[in-house]
């Protein structure tokens, strides 16, 4: 069904066709606003100053939207032959008042007590209860005269009732919601659609990967129509265990999720044109709409047509999009501060990867495009009091901007579309913050990079963690059976539907990121943030350019996250999972005590618990890069700001300046790059 937004807490929201645009392209944004003709400007966000980077049109006065909320299915049977039979099987999540099958004739309910009913013009027949979270069989035979429904529920049989007419041809059938798909959807399961009539038989069976339209396998019909973004490759009536992987059993997976709440790319038509100069400035961008005293900037990112600086910084877009729009319930997560993009998302039902659905089912899909309302550079997350992911990367952007030093930026939709394409031509890659969600593409790429001699500056905490799926639709993760803190994923369904591979954390994949970075996520906590203190590997004359500077053996600065360089989610080395015997360990900050948990401590090994600790770490790459990481989604936070200097800083600048000697000497007796 479709929604009208709710705009009491941001009076726009909107979003770009893509992510990034390359110089001299356009680029459309698409909006929904209480105000017609809000003014406009563009900001380099990164250099924090008004920018011409390029010309915006505004195509038409803008209103307010409406989205897409459910997932239906929609069949156009034609003309029939008496008598016809339709038939499907479907497992039941949550107990509502829903309408099961939707035709112009008449219409299969669910009730808020769970019976199924026939309605027709103000009459009913009441079946039986449905069971949640089991497999039933249902069958309709019906004529002009009459309606027939069947059901068999397990260990009870088959049930029957039956509804009288006149009725009318049946026409089109929507499964899953009104014949208009005007109302909330259901909350259900639905494998084996079967229908047949005089004309012959017709069947259709779900794929388990992710498709808008099922052809009939007798091909006498049409295609059974998916609308919204249901969950594919999920267990159906067919699977007992046996299999996990939807690849090797199809038929056991042959089956759809459809969500009350699902939600497909949005459709909006597109409010303003950005016509961006042929000689622009590479970074990031904001396109600002205001109207009086309110103001909602909205993000871009314009790449160099070819690679214009030796250092690429790599936005962790992918992890904006699985954080984005989260509903953050105060009765479960208690808010230390306020945010109006959050109270958006809950106004309006909007959900993230970290949210259930309403029948308790994780969200597995996050669809693109799609406002973000909590990807902002005033965004501050409540579960903390401080800024988390985009306003931290923007941060240190500001950073390398005021320092001189020429950097180009990239988004992680870019690295997976293009692979490693998209960093040829760079000596090195920095990350973000908190670079959580990477896909196989990623990966494949960024190995490529340092096998040829690339490096990788791993500027974050809990990054290369949950193995992810892209597409142009959306990305998908699955969580697994020991899940989040939010949710864990039914048994059977860890295989990510796009692909078939399996999800959960890229340890779990044989890809710990450790092997490539040196730690790994070890644990997280929103209280406070520590110092680091420089181990003896630091002192080294080899290392003695990235420390050139550096007064203290503790590595101390304020920071905008939790007051200090190391904190909120951290990584350390391990044995366990690989860190490379070249690894040289830094520094290190901690014990982290109260309001800290392991992330995964089940998985460490008991001499590995003593401590919960973040480390620094440095290796030398065979192929002459280096591998540098900070293991602390606080780091970038600790950057200073327009006044002043901090050893975070300093170490910061020392490391640009080793890609980039045009920013500052590099130390005595070694080669920049």
């Amino acid at each position: 069904m479709r929604r009208v937004l709710n705009h009491d807490s941001m009076f726009a929201v909107g979003y770009f066709a893509s992510l990034s645009v390359t110089a001299g392209a356009t680029l459309s944004f698409h909006a929904s606003s209480l105000c017609a003709r809000p003014a406009v400007s563009i900001t380099a966000l990164d250099r924090n100053e008004a920018s011409a980077v390029c010309a915006v049109t505004q195509l038409a006065d803008l209103g307010i939207q409406q989205a897409t909320a459910g997932s239906w299915l929609e069949l156009d049977i034609g003309a029939q032959k008496a008598p016809w039979q339709l038939e499907f099987q479907l497992e039941l999540y949550s107990l509502a008042e829903r309408c099961v099958i939707g035709t112009e004739a008449f219409g299969l309910f669910i009730t808020a007590e769970g019976n199924l009913c026939l309605r027709h013009a103000g009459t009913e027949a009441v079946g039986p209860q449905v069971p949640l979270l089991q497999w039933v069989r249902l069958c309709l035979v019906g004529t002009a005269q009459r309606v027939v429904a069947s059901v068999t529920l397990p260990f009870q049989g088959v049930c029957s009732f039956e509804l009288a007419g006149p009725f009318a041809a049946v026409g089109k059938v929507v499964l899953g919601s009104d014949n208009r798909a005007s109302t909330p959807g259901i909350n259900a399961k639905i494998a084996h659609i079967r229908y047949a009539d005089e004309t012959g038989e017709s069947r259709w069976d779900f794929p388990f990967q992710p498709t808008l339209a099922i052809p009939d396998s007798s091909g006498a019909r049409c295609a059974l129509r998916v609308n919204g973004a249901p969950t594919f490759a999920v267990t159906g009536p067919h699977w007992d265990g046996t299999v996990h992987d939807p690849r090797l059993a199809p038929d056991h997976y042959a089956a759809v999720h459809l969500h009350e709440d699902d939600q497909p790319p949005f459709d909006w038509p597109a409010s303003y044109l950005l016509e961006v100069a042929a000689d622009a400035t590479p970074g990031v961008y904001g396109l600002t709409l205001s109207h009086g005293a309110l103001a909602e900037t909205f993000p871009f990112v314009v790449r160099a047509a070819a690679p214009a600086a030796k250092i690429v910084f790599l936005l962790p877009t992918f992890t904006y999009q699985a954080y984005a729009n989260e509903a953050l319930p105060e009765a479960l997560f208690p808010w230390l501060a306020e945010d109006r993009g959050h109270r958006f998302a809950q106004d309006n039902g909007w959900l993230s990867l970290y949210d259930r659905h309403q029948d308790g089912s994780g969200v597995s899909w996050a669809s693109s495009p799609k406002p973000w309302v909590t990807v902002r550079p005033d965004y501050i997350y409540p579960l903390c009091g401080g800024p988390h992911g985009f306003p931290l990367d923007l941060h240190a952007l500001r950073f390398f901007a005021r320092g001189g030093a020429q950097v180009d930026v990239i988004t992680d939709h870019d690295l997976d579309r293009e692979g490693y394409a998209a960093l040829a031509g760079y000596q090195a890659l920095f990350t973000g913050s908190h670079p959580e969600y990477w896909t196989r593409p990623m990966h494949e790429a960024l190995h490529t990079h340092l096998e040829a001699g690339g490096s990788l500056a791993y500027l974050g905490g809990n990054g290369f963690y949950w193995a992810t799926a892209a597409s142009s639709r959306g990305i998908e993760v699955r969580r697994g059976v020991t899940g989040t803190r939010t949710w864990e994923g039914r048994p059977g369904e860890g295989h990510v539907s796009l692909t078939g591979e399996a999800g959960g954390l890229w340890r779990w994949r044989g890809k710990p990121e450790h092997r490539l970075t040196g730690i790994g996520s070890t644990g997280m906590g929103f209280t406070h943030a520590l110092p680091y203190k420089r181990r003896p590997a630091s002192y080294s004359a080899e290392l003695a350019w990235l420390f050139r500077g550096v007064q203290s053996d503790h590595i101390d600065a304020p920071g905008l996250l939790l007051g200090g360089p190391a904190g909120y989610e951290i990584d350390r080395v391990s044995d366990k999972w690989g860190t490379p015997a070249q690894t040289k360990l830094l520094a290190e900050a901690g014990p982290f005590l109260d309001g800290y948990v392991w992330e995964d401590g089940e998985l460490y090994d008991p001499a590995e618990r003593h401590a919960l600790v973040a480390h620094m770490t440095l290796r030398n790459t065979p192929a002459g890069g280096i591998v540098f990481a900070v293991g602390s989604v606080c780091w970038l936070g600790a950057l200073p700001s327009s006044q002043g200097q901090n050893d975070v800083g300093v170490i910061m600048g020392n490391l640009v300046a080793y890609f980039d000697p045009g920013v500052g000497p590099p130390a005595d007796g070694v080669e920049a790059c």
